[in-house]
């Protein structure tokens, strides 16, 4: 089975395409549309009423919606649901929708690969917090045990033929179903089921996004040999929206994002995001990275927040409804305090924030983080010969947050990024797109 990517800049029709198809074919074909946001899955109940949509719902589940999806397969109807709940999806859904002649459209990539640990879901986590702890204790003790083993070469799990683990029966059955990877004898890590892409599971497959080829997505597929097609989506003559083969041409925008998208290139409120030497004489590129935050916040946090004061009341002097701003998760709290950063909610985005359409009035943007993939993730991919590219998701995922903003209704922004590494990246991509030439490198 072939998986049609509809690759193409946010705004340009993707979802209503969607919509488009859905209403035109729901009658007599069933989708199932997975997106990331209550508020997107009700835009397309609403939009493709004449279908009747429906949504997994706890009441009708027995307070479980993974119950009511399961019910709603059986009856063959239209689903509309969310990331979340499609990826928590396991043997039974595969075998409820196996042959049902359902077409699945992934509005944005899923979460396919993560890390796991067992008192706390799925990560990332700081390796030296206790639940990571646990994990690795507990799972030298089935490995000790051959209750569980781990392949040397690829570190697959597998449970033991002779011995079932009662307290442990999610890893248990994850591990039977060949989804946990245990990488350098510390870190676990879940795959989504790549059955699911198999034949005769859905009768077609359509992936909207942005950017496929730098995403972990295409990583993905590519490591579990799943066929893969390019589409892009356009407005056409009759006022709707077409898919065609081929890849879309960015030359058509890039111009104009150049002109529309301002960075600030102050020295003084930038500084705090510079290469730095480290004590055994090598200059690092990752400050306000994951581990930066972690080793050295205390150090650099208040420079940090004079900065983004600095940008939002007195560089930009904006309005508070017309900020948006990114940080690390579990640094959120950190800046609650900090003067003219917006405290309700509507301002912060998550840094990895697609398919929604929240932010689009939004025309001042801090984004104080600087992405790379984790090392048990690469390590994982490594074991197949897949390659990750750190700037690669940096691009990805910082272009995807920047098309949450005003810039995808065709309006200015202005950009407060501190990391020289990521306006790096992005001020390369606005030069010469996402094809990078042979020879770039951020440490030039």
């Amino acid at each position: 089975m072939t998986v049609k990517i509809v690759s193409s800049l946010p705004g340009t029709g993707k979802t209503s395409w969607a919509i488009e198809k859905m209403n035109r074919e729901g009658k007599d074909k069933r989708f199932l549309f997975v997106t990331p946001f209550v508020k997107e899955i009700e835009r397309v109940v609403d939009a493709c009423s004449s279908i009747g949509i429906k949504t997994p719902d706890e009441g009708r589940g027995g307070g479980r919606k993974k119950t009511d999806i399961l019910n709603l397969l059986k009856n063959n109807e239209n689903i509309a649901t969310s990331h979340a709940l499609f990826t928590a999806m396991d043997e039974g859904f595969i075998n409820r929708i196996r042959g049902r002649g359902y077409t699945l459209i992934l509005d944005e990539s899923i979460e396919l690969v993560s890390e796991l640990n067992l008192y706390g879901g799925r990560g990332p986590y700081d390796e030296d917090s206790l639940s990571v702890i646990l994990t690795r204790e507990d799972m030298d003790y089935f490995c000790s045990r051959d209750i569980l083993s781990v392949d040397p070469l690829d570190f697959a799990v597998s449970p033991s033929e002779e011995r079932s683990l009662r307290l442990y029966r999610r890893v248990f059955n994850l591990a039977k179903m060949g989804l946990l990877y245990y990488i350098n004898d510390s870190v676990l890590i879940y795959v989504f089921p790549p059955a699911l892409f198999a034949e005769n599971i859905f009768s077609e497959y359509f992936v909207l996004t942005y950017q496929f080829d730098l995403q972990l997505q295409k990583s993905y597929f590519d490591f579990f040999g799943i066929g893969y097609e390019k589409y892009y989506a356009f407005a056409n003559d009759n006022g709707g929206y077409s898919i065609a083969p081929g890849e879309y041409d960015e030359r058509l925008f890039l111009k104009d994002l150049r002109d529309k998208i301002h960075i600030v290139e102050s020295p003084y409120i930038n500084e705090v995001g510079d290469p730095y030497v480290a004590d055994n004489g090598h200059t690092y590129y990752s400050a306000l990275s994951s581990t930066h935050y972690l080793n050295h916040f205390d150090e650099f946090s208040e420079q940090l927040k004079k900065n983004l004061t600095n940008f939002f009341g007195n560089i930009t002097n904006s309005k508070v409804e017309d900020r948006m701003w990114t940080t690390f998760k579990a640094y959120r709290g950190k800046f609650s305090k900090t003067r003219h950063v917006p405290r309700k909610e509507g301002s912060f985005a998550p840094m990895n924030s697609r398919a929604t359409n929240n932010y689009r009035e939004k025309t001042i943007i801090a984004y104080l983080v600087n992405r790379y993939y984790r090392p048990h993730t690469k390590k994982f991919f490594e074991t197949k010969g897949v390659v990750l590219n750190d700037d690669d998701l940096a691009l990805s995922e910082m272009l995807q947050f920047l098309f949450r903003s005003s810039i995808r209704e065709g309006r200015d922004i202005q950009v407060y990024m501190p990391s020289y590494r990521m306006r790096t990246i992005l001020n390369t991509y606005l030069e010469f797109g996402s094809k990078f030439p042979d020879d770039f490198s951020v440490e030039r």
